[in-house]
């Protein structure tokens, strides 16, 4: 299959995605949480920014902590690949989450930090759920994201469990 072929499969399989999507009313079938943030996909956030644009939201993927590279991919193989176009830039506002710039002299507070951080540094490279707010004009380092995330906190930083094997034994 060549390099045209593979794309417009890939296209139309993303456009079917995105339409059996979509609920009568034109809107995107997805959720709202308790807290007031919007369950949609990666997909979404690329395929139709300005849907999301400058609404709170919760996405799943795998997060790439990295100097630079701050983001929640589609896929792991996207992460390992650095396919940033499948990618969403995460703009973490580390003082807001409790991790100051400057490391903290107090050592209860610096125990306390390093907690916070290790906790983070865990979800590096595993399917997380993350919640912040999607900006459709910034696209991150060199431009390279197809748009950002800005989180100020992260109640819903959590791994993603594997279902157990459900098929047949």
């Amino acid at each position: 299959m060549n390099n045209k072929s593979l794309l417009f499969t890939i296209i139309s399989v993303l456009l079917l995605f995105l339409t059996s999507c979509n609920k009568p009313d034109g809107k995107v079938n997805s959720g709202q949480s308790t807290n007031g943030a919007e369950d949609t996909s990666i997909v979404n956030l690329i395929a139709t920014p300005e849907r999301f644009a400058g609404k709170f939201v919760r996405v799943t993927g795998v997060m790439a902590l990295e100097f630079e590279g701050d983001a929640i991919y589609l896929s792991a193989s996207d992460a390992e690949r650095h396919i940033t176009k499948n990618g969403i830039w995460v703009d973490v506002n580390y003082p807001k989450l409790g991790i100051p710039e400057t490391k903290p002299s107090d050592p209860e507070q610096l125990k306390k930090v390093m907690v916070k951080v290790k906790s983070l540094e865990s979800m590096n490279g595993k399917y997380v759920v993350i919640e912040g707010v999607f900006d459709m004009n910034s696209h991150g380092h060199l431009g390279l994201y197809s748009g950002s995330l800005n989180v100020e906190r992260m109640p819903r930083l959590r791994e993603v469990e594997k279902r157990p094997n459900s098929g047949p034994k």
